[in-house]
């Protein structure tokens, strides 16, 4: 029995056990507050930071090898420039053999400001895209998005959707959309980004997040 009263949305007598899922009552922000630093206030799709990386110098890729326990990740980048003029900045996944180097498939959408609009897809290829025709030049930099779903399913295939959007080498600006898979079902325990056909990355800031909950 407890005598406490109006502990975290409680009153009276045999207040039970803070737990995710399972709370109940009329909570103020100091009890929200308690509970959420304690891990127990219950919310779904929360973005949890699990690593940022900001290149400053020349390297050959950026990897993520720590994805944590999520089903649905949440990745950003920004001000990101090849070292090569319309190159594309690419995506590996990467499994227990190593990174997968084959049978991606995609079907991406770009659009160009001067009118030109088309189709990106493949049924078969060496790595999915975050963007398209980066360029070396002042500000002729990419930023974006991309979320990926069943990363750490052993029993599912990973998807990946994308969003960018950017400067290209001409320069005008570019703008990109579309989905990809890696069709295995196989636990992907990290990945790289990296400039295609060997381009080296020369800027940038890349972001993983996790959604908790998902």
């Amino acid at each position: 029995m407890s005598d406490k009263s109006n502990k975290y949305g409680y009153v009276g007598v045999d207040i039970p056990a803070q737990s995710f899922g399972a709370n109940k009552g009329v909570f103020n922000p100091a009890e929200i507050n308690d509970l959420v630093a304690n891990n127990q206030w219950t919310t779904f799709g929360q973005l949890e930071l699990i690593e940022t990386q900001t290149v400053s110098s020349t390297v050959s890729a950026v990897e993520f090898l720590n994805l944590g326990n999520y089903n649905v990740h949440f990745f950003t980048y920004n001000n990101v420039q090849c070292t090569t003029d319309a190159k594309a900045v690419a995506l590996q996944f990467k499994i227990s053999t190593g990174y997968v180097t084959s049978t991606y498939q995609y079907a991406y959408q770009y659009g160009i400001a001067t009118g030109t609009f088309g189709p990106v897809q493949s049924t078969s290829q060496a790595q999915l895209f975050l963007a398209f025709q980066t360029g070396t030049a002042g500000n002729e930099k990419q930023n974006g998005y991309s979320y990926f779903y069943n990363l750490t399913d052993s029993s599912k295939y990973s998807f990946q959707t994308k969003h960018s959007t950017g400067i290209r080498n001409v320069p005008d600006y570019i703008s990109g959309f579309g989905s990809g898979v890696y069709p295995t079902a196989n636990e992907v325990i990290g990945f790289k980004v990296f400039g295609e056909t060997t381009t080296n990355i020369e800027t940038g800031t890349f972001s993983l997040y996790g959604i908790r909950y998902s």
